[in-house]
């Protein structure tokens, strides 16, 4: 309760702190507008300990995540968006569930907050028409969602990404082109007082991290009207402060990849999306500075499908097909694919059971394919199953490569414009992989109900 009443004082002052601006700006209501969101979950898992049913491990939570945001729009070409958000597990809690509702199996560990304090989630100015009418800058705490969210997403089912730094963006008739530089992790200098002189905030280099830096570019051919061609360079830089490593930095990873895709909306019609990613770089991915190997991992994610358009429904039917190289143990180097920034849910299925993402998962590897369908009715209802199979390449020839198999199905409801509901259910098969042969019962639930609340 006290963090939610702290959550509505906050909100009021934010409105408090709105409206007389908006007011000294000639009262037009546009100046600045309202944004929000508010959401509450029940989740239900059960099994994913042991992946059987001989030990108690079900479990009932209720992941929620609710957002206010203003939106100011200063001068002409001078725009603000700042963002609070609390996100947790009804009730509190202190333990690594806190992610907001990922499942504990191979989830990359606790990268939400415990929902016992608000936080900035982002705080951000754009300048428009900077230097061109084309292009403008926007520097501050800031979401990057670009193509499919492979490598670059919000994180939005949980309880978001967001990044500090300055992203410029040109606009062209049918290119779009987005360049970056975040810092993701200070760690060159420890007890900073950002508010404070450097004798009084007590700022000491560290002895091990230097930070990290991320940056790239990507751009967006828009050559038909409903098909684009995304290229894309990034890189990610993990800096050894002063040599106590051996020197030079802990690790160096560029990406490049490309792509292909097309969406089609109420009419019939193939759509498909195809992208592949590689990387290359060094590191010391296995810690100690003995160990540093050569970067050469890479992603392919591809689906293809036809939807078929009658009246005010939509059926697309499809098939889906991903894969993350793993790692050899038996190279020098490290091959498998190490994950950007890219968004999880519903990757690899309504249950996150797994990710692309070989150095935080399944250092074999990971592939996965998939067939389903999904139907929109009259803008307000969407049903939805798929089938979904997963398997790893063990190079050491120890392991199964069966590591299971999935069905979803799922549900939602367009209440209104701003609120829709939806019910999702997924089960696991455990493979081989995991059971030495003898397969346990299946993990047998995890499904959620949220309420969306939007455009405040």
């Amino acid at each position: 309760m006290k963090k939610l009443i702290y959550f509505a004082v906050l909100a009021a002052a934010l409105v408090a702190i709105a409206a007389p601006q908006a007011w000294a700006a000639e009262s037009d209501d546009d100046k600045f507008k309202m944004h929000g969101e508010v959401r509450f979950r029940g989740e239900y898992s059960s099994n994913l300990d042991d992946l059987d049913d001989d030990f108690d491990d079900q479990g009932l939570f209720w992941p929620y995540r609710v957002r206010l945001a203003v939106e100011g729009q200063f001068s002409k070409n001078v725009s603000a968006w700042i963002e609070v958000q609390n996100g947790g597990v009804a009730g509190g809690n202190f333990t690594s569930i806190n992610d907001g509702g990922i499942p504990s199996f191979f989830r990359f560990g606790s990268v939400q907050n415990d929902g016992e304090g608000v936080e900035l989630y982002q705080g951000s100015m754009t300048l428009d028409k900077l230097w061109s009418d084309r292009f403008s800058l926007t520097i501050g705490r800031q979401e990057l969602v670009l193509g499919n969210e492979l490598l670059l997403g919000d994180f939005d089912f949980y309880t978001g990404l967001s990044h500090d730094g300055a992203t410029g963006r040109w606009e062209f008739d049918k290119v779009d082109v987005t360049v970056w530089y975040f810092r993701t992790n200070e760690g060159s200098v420890s007890n900073i007082a950002g508010s404070a002189p450097p004798g009084l905030g007590f700022i000491v280099p560290s002895p091990v991290d230097g930070g990290q830096d991320f940056y790239g570019g990507y751009a967006t051919w828009h050559f038909k009207e409903d098909q684009d061609f995304d290229f894309y360079l990034m890189q990610q830089d993990y800096h050894d402060a002063n040599g106590m490593l051996g020197g030079g930095d802990l690790a160096d990873i560029a990406t490049v990849g490309a792509r292909y895709g097309r969406e089609i909306v109420g009419e019939n019609g193939f759509y498909w999306n195809i992208e592949y990613a590689t990387q290359f770089g060094t590191g010391e991915f296995s810690g100690g500075q003995a160990t540093e190997e050569d970067a050469g991992g890479d992603v392919i994610e591809a689906w293809f499908g036809y939807n078929f358009h009658n009246g005010n429904n939509d059926h697309k039917v499809y098939g889906r097909y991903s894969s993350a190289s793993g790692d050899d143990p038996n190279s020098a180097d490290f091959d498998g694919f190490i994950g950007v920034a890219g968004d999880v849910h519903n990757r690899l299925g309504r249950g996150d059971w797994f990710a692309l993402d070989t150095f935080f998962y399944l250092t074999e590897g990971i592939t996965a394919w998939s067939v389903g369908y999904n139907g929109f009715y009259n803008d307000r209802h969407e049903l939805g199953v798929a089938y979904w199979d997963y398997s790893v390449e063990d190079d050491t020839g120890l392991l199964s490569d069966e590591i299971g198999e999935a069905i979803d199905l799922w549900y939602g409801f367009n209440y209104t414009k701003n609120v829709a509901f939806e019910l999702s259910y997924s089960t696991l098969s455990p493979g081989d992989f995991f059971t030495s042969g003898t397969p346990p019962d299946d993990p047998d639930l995890r499904s959620g109900a949220a309420a969306l609340l939007t455009g405040l």
